[in-house]
């Protein structure tokens, strides 16, 4: 069968932000005094980066990542199980292609105003990762004339061959189904004009629109296909060098940006 040709989307540039069209405050107390309990444990200070769905808190060892309490059209993390399943999904998966960066998932004990990792009921999990520096991410190695080729092509072997590995779903269980995609994207260019972010996301909804039919159609020849199919594949590419003394790429696929709006990772 010929594939359907799809028309190259638009090249734009669109800050990160809430995909949710009535997004609601969250309360930051937990993680806050999560933070101020670092900094007094380690003696040093602990900073705080922030995303759409997730907080880090990094000190100068470790970051620890608590998935914020939302419910948005790709995530839902309003619950303790949801957020303790994907921090582990989380882990189980992006610590294939980066075992040296993720140590485990902790849970947090105590009180929202006075948590501390260990033992106890658990309020809450974070995600315990090696940290690694802002220098060694692809983007500032690119920036800095540091990246080389041979990195690439070696981190592309790897990644080639996880895909290769990985487990293929049947085409009758559902995961990966074209108009499941198709919905999840448009859910999310939906939040993010409901959250007033003009010019891409409507660029991107007049492309998506036109595009559907091609795009479902290629989407549903691949994944009916026996060797290709739904793999169990973390969302994200981050690309970080893991150490200075290994010249190998590791990927940080964040599984939670991704796996939710598909109903599986992959």
């Amino acid at each position: 069968m010929r594939r359907p040709k799809i028309a190259t989307r638009p090249m734009l540039e669109c800050p990160m932000t809430s995909s949710h069209a009535t997004r609601q405050p969250v309360d930051r107390t937990l993680v806050t005094a999560l933070q101020q309990r670092l900094q007094a444990e380690t003696g040093r200070a602990v900073s705080l980066v922030e995303t759409h769905i997730s907080w880090v808190l990094l000190t100068d060892r470790l970051a620890y990542k608590l998935k914020k309490p939302v419910g948005l059209p790709f995530v839902d993390f309003r619950t303790l199980a949801a957020r303790k399943h994907f921090c582990e999904e989380e882990w189980r998966l992006n610590r294939r292609l980066a075992p040296g960066v993720y140590i485990d998932v902790a849970a947090v004990c105590g009180t929202p105003a006075a948590p501390h990792l260990g033992a106890g009921e658990p309020i809450d999990y974070v995600v315990r990762m090696k940290r690694f520096a802002e220098a060694s991410l692809l983007r500032n190695l690119l920036l800095d004339g540091r990246l080389r080729t041979d990195q690439l092509a070696g981190f592309a072997q790897r990644l080639a061959a996880l895909h290769a590995r990985a487990d293929v779903a049947p085409p009758s269980c559902g995961w990966g189904a074209p108009e499941q995609v198709l919905r999840a994207m448009r859910l999310a260019l939906a939040g993010l004009a409901g959250e007033g972010v003009a010019g891409p996301p409507q660029a991107l909804r007049t492309w998506l629109d036109a595009q559907a039919s091609a795009l479902c159609a290629a989407w549903a020849e691949r994944r009916g296909k026996v060797d290709v199919g739904s793999r169990e594949i973390a969302g994200r590419g981050d690309f970080a060098a893991r150490a200075p003394v290994d010249p190998a790429l590791a990927l940080d696929g964040a599984v939670d940006e991704r796996d939710h709006a598909l109903g599986q990772a992959g």
